[in-house]
């Protein structure tokens, strides 16, 4: 059976919804009864009921209020996202609502299924405050979906803004692209480092018949030369560790107001300190990668002869330019203190994107001055690193993610 990410990524390159979301309809409907229940017994649902934010005690007139909510959150600087990152968004909204517990009725879940399109759009794309990313969910929502529904109802809004979905599509863009960037340095590795030591660990093993075993040794190498396997096995696991985050992310509901049986629980699951943990973790690997590019350029590079002096110092000048951002604060204050958490994973993807660059920049700079490996070893390296941090996904699939264009 195929996983979260897998199902995402078909459907969004393919622009049509996976059958296990048409399968979960029954699902759909079900929980949508209890949601109505609940609503008609006079319990106060949030955004089914009243309105959202600090306003939560104030009572909403269901389905004649819903306009109103979405165009509350329509603000912020605009620029165009990219219609494939819209498919994606679309694709991971689609597979979490197929968990169920969002109370979504059945034509609006129908319409996000049917959200696929190649126009781009233009929206307030980055401007969340991390605690559910709701106002660039909202402007996806009003690209790709509300033309799609005959009239509003009851919960329409908050079922399609609420949840972690817009960050784990931006995240799934990244780790990607990621991904693709950390191949092409171990490609490039491969030809410098001599082989790895390590034997016995997976990751390390799988990707041993890549390194040479005759590269002219001095006594003492630098230490990022001399022996690949630490930054082998920090660089394939961090990624590994990403793609994990977001497969689960996507691989469960994430609602609030969640109804599980007869109950209507408060809950944050639109939070995803996992994913941005990984994306952290996968961010500082990306950083290794380009430092290896550098000193891959240091070392090849003939410092005697005219070709040989600038690379090195541009490669250099690249890696002073982009020095790691501080952390933000998991603390806010948003709603009168009631979104007083923010997990800051949209944040994380964004930084994590403009890592990749850097790493880009660098393989650049290495390529013109010492030459690229062939198409062959990266291909097969390509395979064998998906292989291992992401079994259940098409390698395609995942180059065809590092390739969609994300807001930054």
């Amino acid at each position: 059976m195929s996983g979260a990410i897998e199902r995402v990524l078909t459907a969004a390159t393919a622009r049509r919804p996976a059958e296990a979301w048409l399968d979960a309809r029954g699902r759909i409907v079900s929980d949508r009864a209890n949601a109505l229940r609940v609503v008609a017994s006079g319990t106060p649902v949030y955004g089914f009921s009243t309105l959202l934010g600090h306003l939560d005690s104030v009572s909403s007139s269901g389905a004649a209020d819903q306009q109103l909510l979405l165009d509350a959150h329509l603000v912020g600087p605009r620029s165009e996202a990219s219609g494939t990152f819209l498919d994606l968004v679309s694709a991971c909204k689609a597979e979490q609502l197929s968990h169920g517990g969002s109370g979504v009725r059945e034509e609006t879940y129908l319409a996000v299924l049917d959200a696929f399109g190649s126009l781009p759009a233009r929206g307030a794309w980055l401007a969340s405050y991390s605690s559910g990313d709701v106002v660039p969910a909202a402007w996806w929502a009003s690209a790709r979906v509300v033309d799609r529904l005959t009239e509003f109802d009851a919960g329409d809004v908050i079922c399609l803004i609420n949840g972690s979905f817009y960050g784990a599509a931006h995240a799934m863009g990244s780790a990607s692209s990621a991904l693709a960037a950390i191949v092409q340095v171990l490609a490039r590795l491969s030809r410098t480092a001599p082989a790895l030591s390590g034997v016995g660990v997976p990751e390390v093993d799988a990707l041993r018949p890549y390194f040479l075993s005759h590269v002219a040794i001095s006594v003492q190498r630098p230490v990022s030369l001399r022996d690949a396997s630490p930054s082998v096995l920090t660089l394939v696991r961090a990624v590994r560790d990403a793609i994990d985050a977001v497969e689960h992310r996507l691989g469960a509901p994430s609602a609030n107001p969640l109804f599980v049986g007869g109950e209507t629980l408060s809950q944050s699951s639109f939070l995803d300190f996992e994913t941005t943990r990984a994306l952290r973790g996968l961010e500082m690997a990306v950083r290794l990668a380009a430092g290896l590019v550098q000193r891959m350029i240091v070392e090849g590079c003939d410092a005697a002869t005219p070709a040989g002096v600038q690379p090195p110092k541009i490669a250099a000048a690249a890696l002073v330019a982009h020095r790691s951002p501080g952390l933000a604060s998991f603390v806010g204050d948003e709603s009168h203190g009631i979104e007083d958490l923010r997990d800051l994973s949209l944040i994380a993807s964004c930084e994590l994107s403009a890592a990749v660059t850097v790493v880009e920049t660098l393989l650049d700079i290495h390529d013109a001055a010492l030459g690229a490996p062939g198409p062959t070893t990266v291909d097969e390296i390509a395979g064998v690193v998906a292989a291992t941090v992401a079994p259940r996904v098409s390698p395609s699939l995942l180059a065809t993610a590092a390739r969609v264009r994300l807001p930054l």
